[in-house]
């Protein structure tokens, strides 16, 4: 039995003891049979997520970090080196989720960011619930954590105390806040990006909280509008980047509102790709602290942390542009700040856990030319070119003399993340079944020459050897959700426009490697060079909290790397 049941269970004799105690039946202070401890354990945990954060950044970058971020952490803490997502897609939905409960997609059901729904016959997003209302009122979106299908490590926490323990989610974008935190957290909060103000939903609360809305006065994001994005650090710092400046001129320069705007990018939005967010998303995150008090008791706490701005400067710039070196380096810079202000407030009581939901490669012709084999580097893939694809090989397969099929609309009803849905009707006016058509697709004599694979689900589930890529493809799989085939893309092809830099959602190490470090309370410190994953941070988590790890996990708390009280 875990040290915060034990608590909870035995809260009766605990309070019978301290009577006993008062009376002079037993020695005050004197230890018995299956008493809890809550003097020894972390008070609070924080679960670091930087989005868009690839493994080789904190070696790539040290020379650009100072001594009290990363590097901190990183010697004095433990360092897994072969942290990997183990399924597809890659991308900030079931990535967040599967850090929060330490389940794959086909047990947490975030099969994306998005998906379609057949019931509501459109696209729905991973957080969407109509059901609930933005607070304050007149923010750009609502949110919860409804489609989440499986239990996350905070609401382990919840029931383990009793609701004692505080469990907070803290983004700049809404999924990462809400399925982080779960589905019984206190809170969970996000980026209204019409106001560039932090906002929640009516899920947790009907109005802001006075730190919250305190903190959102203090953001001033019009002002902070004004002054375009320059470099940190020296010219020199930036060589060897994509954009590599002379020693002595300016890597980049940023205007963040008027003519020097990038088109699309302009005033707020232009914010939420600059370093303002970063240092904004920190202050809100000391204010939280402050405002809830998390750390200040025995009874642990849980803030789940996550960085959006790094994943959208990675997506505009690549991840080998001077700009993404940049915020790196701000981030080392924030999160000193944060370790320290941990420090006065907390003490030694407190563990953080660094990790990322997914990495990225260099989609720039320049980079994939680099980086590809020969047939790989394909770059976009459009949405046309898979519906082209789809139509094309089942009027193929079943459109011959005297069938219909040549004649029918389109088959693709919708296209998301590593998966894809059919038209029933559409199909059926050619005469064709959704399980003829998902067949046809994923016959590899038909695929498209930038497919890795497609299968449809009866392939990737009825048992029998997989390849690595069809194994990650079945761990992306819930069944209800995901579509009629599963796909993956050959490496250095990404889905989506012709312009993005940096991309994500393949199964390749480029997207899958991310790092992950313990610190602090109940680490051993240390390099770690075996294998793990990312659904292994939920049960660590549970570990270092004294909880048991949450239901549907899959994952394995790192034992080798904690040091934990022998009581326990």
């Amino acid at each position: 039995m875990k040290r915060l049941e034990i608590m909870t269970n035995l809260g009766a004799v605990a309070l019978l003891t301290a009577a006993l105690a008062m009376a002079g039946a037993i020695p005050a202070g004197a230890d018995y049979p299956g008493a809890a401890r809550p003097d020894v354990g972390p008070r609070l945990v924080v679960v670091l997520v930087h989005d868009q954060f690839r493994a080789d950044y904190l070696e790539r970058f040290r020379p650009c970090f100072g001594g009290g971020g990363f590097v901190r952490l990183i010697d004095g803490g433990a360092r897994f080196t072969q942290c990997h997502i183990p399924y597809v897609p890659t991308t900030t939905g079931p990535g967040h989720a599967t850090l929060a409960t330490g389940a794959a997609p086909d047990g947490h059901g975030i099969v994306g960011n998005d998906w379609f729904d057949r019931a509501e016959g459109a696209q729905v997003a991973c957080d969407e619930d109509g059901r609930t209302q933005p607070v304050p009122q007149g923010a750009a979106r609502s949110g919860s954590p409804v489609r989440l299908r499986a239990q996350t490590v905070g609401d382990g926490l919840r029931g383990a105390t009793l609701g004692a323990g505080k469990v907070l989610g803290i983004s700049e974008k809404p999924r990462a806040a809400i399925l982080s935190a779960g589905h019984r957290a206190t809170a969970a909060y996000w980026l209204d990006e019409k106001t560039g103000l932090m906002q929640t939903s009516s899920y947790y609360m009907e109005q802001l909280p006075a730190w919250a809305a305190a903190a959102n006065a203090a953001r001033r994001p019009e002002a902070a509008a004004a002054t375009p994005w320059t470099p940190l650090l020296p010219a020199r710092a930036y060589r060897g980047t994509d954009a590599a400046a002379a020693l002595d001129e300016p890597a980049f320069s940023h205007a963040l509102r008027g003519p020097g705007a990038p088109r699309g990018t302009e005033g707020l939005n232009a914010l939420t790709q600059s370093p303002w967010a970063l240092a904004r998303l920190y202050d809100f995150a000391r204010q939280a602290v402050i405002g809830e008090r998390l750390g200040e008791d025995d009874t642990p706490d849980l803030l789940f942390l996550s960085v959006s701005v790094t994943d959208r400067v990675g997506h505009r710039f690549g991840p080998n542009s001077p700009e993404v070196l940049d915020l790196a380096a701000r981030a080392d810079r924030e999160l000193a700040r944060f370790l320290d202000f941990l420090d006065a407030r907390v003490g030694g009581r407190y563990t953080v856990v660094l990790c990322a939901d997914h990495a990225a490669g260099d989609m720039s012709s320049r980079g994939r030319g680099w980086a590809s084999a020969s047939g790989d580097s394909a770059g976009a893939v459009t949405d046309s070119a898979f519906r082209a694809w789809v139509d094309g090989t089942v009027r193929d397969a079943f459109g011959g003399p005297g069938q219909p099929a040549a004649a029918a609309p389109s088959f693709l009803a919708g296209l998301g993340d590593a998966t894809l849905w059919l038209d029933p009707a559409a199909l059926a006016t050619a005469g064709v079944t959704p399980a003829q058509a998902a067949a046809a697709l994923s016959d590899p004599a038909r695929a498209a020459p930038w497919l890795a694979a497609a299968r449809t689900p009866e392939q990737l589930t009825r048992g029998g050897a997989l390849s690595p890529v069809e194994e990650r493809l079945r761990r992306g799989y819930y069944p209800g959700r995901s579509g009629d085939v599963m796909w993956a893309l050959r490496p250095y092809c990404y889905a989506g426009g012709a312009d993005a830099h940096g991309e994500h959602g393949s199964p390749y190490p480029y997207d899958t490697h991310v790092p992950l470090v313990l610190y602090g309370w109940g680490v051993r410190t240390g390099v770690y060079r075996q294998s793990v994953s990312t659904t292994d941070v939920a049960p660590t988590v549970a570990e270092i909290l004294g909880i048991d790890a949450p239901a549907q996990c899959e994952g394995r708390a790192l034992g080798e790397a904690l040091r934990l009280p022998a009581w326990r």
